[in-house]
């Protein structure tokens, strides 16, 4: 946030703490629709979010708020262009924790799941035989008892330079497994046909 406002100045704005910033991040969780909570109509506005935040502070906030310094931003087009750059440091830091909280049992699967989305951006996929069909694609490594998810990526499309000799699916399964226990021994990895290839089912002791 200090950069944006570096850039330009906002007498409106002052700095967040972590108690502000963790009820900023719960009235998200918990409002599907921010418009009508803070309306001062008795059957629309909600007493409990208007004690928690007032709606300029947190209009102020969705404002400002950033999860990676633009600086370091690398063009469209350009080498080691990340499609998921403004985003990435709260991606690695939700798996980071994913895998340190959680030790899956024996058998873990691998899955494509889609994410609804709907507005404009590059990497959405448009799958019409999927139950949402519009979205983002995302690989995903859950522990098959529970669906525990252990860890994921998301699918920003075909890059060029991309290894193709093995095929996407193989590169799905290693990159998710890399830093998972899937391929030590007794474990059992479940995928449909869409990951499976020889070199992976060799590489994994799986046949």
């Amino acid at each position: 946030m200090r950069e944006c406002i570096a850039r330009k100045a906002d007498a409106k704005w002052y700095e967040m703490n972590m108690a502000e910033m963790q009820a900023f991040f719960g009235l998200h969780m918990f409002l599907p629709e921010t418009s009508l909570y803070w309306s001062k109509d008795p059957a629309l506005g909600v007493p409990f979010v208007k004690h928690v935040m007032t709606r300029d502070r947190f209009d102020k906030l969705n404002q400002y708020l950033h999860l990676n310094n633009n600086e370091n931003f690398v063009p469209r087009g350009q080498p080691n262009h990340d499609k998921l750059f403004k985003v990435r440091p709260f991606l690695e830091a939700v798996m980071k924790n994913f895998r340190e909280e959680y030790r899956p049992k024996q058998n873990s699967s691998m899955n494509e799941a889609m994410v609804g989305f709907k507005g404009q951006l590059s990497m959405k996929q448009y799958l019409p035989l999927k139950p949402v069909k519009r979205g983002i694609k995302i690989w995903e490594c859950p522990d098959s008892s529970n669906g525990y998810v252990c860890n994921l990526q998301g699918y920003t499309g075909k890059q060029d330079g991309d290894i193709t000799e093995q095929g996407l699916g193989y590169h799905v399964v290693r990159d998710l497994a890399q830093h998972h226990h899937v391929f030590i021994m007794c474990s059992v990895i479940i995928f449909s046909h869409q990951f499976l290839s020889l070199t992976i089912c060799l590489e994994g002791k799986l046949i």
